[in-house]
């Protein structure tokens, strides 16, 4: 079961709209400790994925309002068939720990920050 709130018919409509999320997955809510986020931009047949490491906190003053501290921990250039199989593994409910966010048609900001 996928975490992914991104419905194939939006993706398909943000393909169009520079910038938008075309696959996001979010840990829940609750989980408090160690994430790994994926930020992830398509450049041509290539998934361009700058790495994080560090810890979501979610309960403050008794509440789930969940905060992520992150490091940067480094960049991962995939073929993009290969990051979909990848990225698919990694949005299952068994990997709780795992932030993916991804956008297919990147703006001009999203490619300097991610790709270089």
């Amino acid at each position: 079961m996928t975490r992914n709130l991104i419905t194939p018919e939006v993706a398909a409509q943000n393909r169009e709209s520079p910038g938008a999320l075309t696959f996001n997955a979010p840990p829940p809510g609750e989980h408090d400790g160690p994430i790994l986020v994926l930020a992830t931009v398509r450049l041509g047949d290539h998934a361009h994925v700058d790495v994080y490491s560090g810890r979501q906190n979610a309960l403050k003053d008794g509440q789930f309002t969940p905060t992520v501290h992150r490091g940067h921990a480094g960049r991962l250039v995939f073929a993009w068939w290969f990051w979909e199989q990848l990225r698919d593994r990694l949005a299952e409910a068994d990997h709780p720990e795992v932030l993916i966010r991804e956008v297919e048609r990147p703006t001009q900001q999203q490619l300097e920050t991610h790709v270089g």
